[in-house]
């Protein structure tokens, strides 16, 4: 099975684009990551970190005694983060390049996070299954995702416009998905 490709592609503008929707989503963010039990000391893994928000938002969480360590496939991204975190000052934050499911990480975490990432995995069962596995027993894996369904578009945007655009999208996606689903926000204790 492989791995979908990454339509909004890799660029500077892409790059920019990620920043903005981190900015639009962190509030959201924060308190999902404080609800799942992040905290003031863990050692936290943030899966496909690009260009660093979702660490930079951990790094305050955790604090000086905490420490982040960022992973994604896209080199260029996690050069942009560690230019970032230099510029931020913050010192408790590395990235690395590699799969998720098959790098060599710093472990154990006391917690696995990310945010909009599982739906690039062909298989994000296995994927959240390998991801575990670098977690201490009772630890934290908590994974904010999309998940667009018919009541939730007419809930939330009604029968204007958009909420049109929305059921629509969801029509279609049902017509394009695969055998694999990806869960809805999730946190769960390993």
């Amino acid at each position: 099975m492989t791995d979908p490709t990454y339509a909004l592609g890799r660029s500077d503008d892409e790059y920019a684009r990620l920043t903005e929707q981190a900015n639009f989503l962190r509030p959201l963010t924060e308190r999902f990551f404080r609800k799942a039990g992040i905290a003031p000391g863990m050692k936290v893994l943030d899966v496909g970190s690009g260009v660093g928000d979702v660490a930079f938002l951990l790094a305050e969480l955790v604090g000086l005694d905490g420490e982040v360590v960022g992973v994604d496939m896209d080199g260029a991204a996690l050069e942009m983060a560690r230019k970032r975190a230099e510029q931020l000052k913050l010192r408790n934050v590395e990235f690395l390049v590699g799969d998720i499911r098959t790098a060599a990480l710093p472990g154990p975490f006391d917690a696995a996070v990310g945010r909009l990432v599982l739906l690039y995995c062909a298989d994000p069962v296995a994927a959240l299954a390998r991801i575990a596995t670098h977690v201490r027993p009772k630890g934290i894996v908590a994974f904010q995702e999309m998940e667009l369904n018919e009541a939730g578009a007419r809930a939330t945007f009604g029968d204007s416009l958009l909420g049109k655009v929305a059921r629509l999208s969801v029509e279609r996606s049902r017509r394009l998905e695969s055998a694999s689903t990806c869960p809805a926000s999730s946190a769960k204790r390993t």
